[in-house]
């Protein structure tokens, strides 16, 4: 048997969680529990018992915006990164008609092209 509470908003802070499977529907409540519900507000209004006092009941409509769950946060761990010195520096021999070429080129693997510089 349900506890009995002093108000009926003593009833509605107790048992709030409860109510989510009235979402989207009008509800009147006792001091004792739910006493009518439905979407509709007459239907809701006409299944109220004809002998409950009025003064002794409220009516109250559950959104479905009210059972929302909230936004997780979940950590993000950043591991710091090793600083290295390294540089794609690859020898390159450079042909054009007779003269040939010894330079040291910066080579970027997804580049069209790239700029060598040569050396003295």
């Amino acid at each position: 048997m349900e506890p009995e509470y002093a108000t009926t908003n003593d009833w509605y802070k107790a048992n709030r969680p409860k109510l989510k499977k009235y979402r989207g529907q009008w509800i009147a409540y006792t001091n004792k529990g739910v006493i009518s519900h439905d979407r509709d507000y007459r239907k809701m209004k006409d299944g109220i018992p004809p002998d409950t006092p009025k003064l002794s009941y409220t009516i109250e409509r559950i959104y479905e915006s009210e059972f929302i769950e909230p936004a997780k946060f979940y950590p993000v761990r950043m591991r710091s990164l090793k600083v290295h010195d390294w540089q794609p520096k690859y020898e390159l021999l450079l042909k054009y008609q007779e003269h040939i070429e010894k330079v040291k080129m910066l080579v970027d693997s997804g580049a069209d092209f790239s700029l060598g510089m040569k050396n003295q």
